[in-house]
């Protein structure tokens, strides 16, 4: 059972259309992961910048032993 957490900085959430950005990710997740959409979950967070860090940063990217696929780079 997939679960997924989206976060992003607060602001475009405003013009964000959420329940297309979750059908797409679920598709994806269906498609690449071989399972039936009921199973997906999945968290969209917006962030304000200024708890970006905190609440991102250090509780997912900086983990030790927390694998990130696609680092960013600031």
């Amino acid at each position: 059972m997939p679960h997924l957490n989206v976060s992003f900085h607060q602001g475009p959430e405003e013009s964000l259309d959420l329940d297309a950005l979750s059908q797409a990710l679920t598709e994806i997740i269906t498609e690449k992961l071989g399972v039936k959409s009921q199973y997906v979950s999945m968290t969209i967070q917006p962030v304000a910048k200024q708890h970006w860090s905190e609440q991102v940063l250090e509780k997912y990217i900086n983990q030790p032993g927390y694998q990130v696929i696609k680092p960013v780079s600031y």
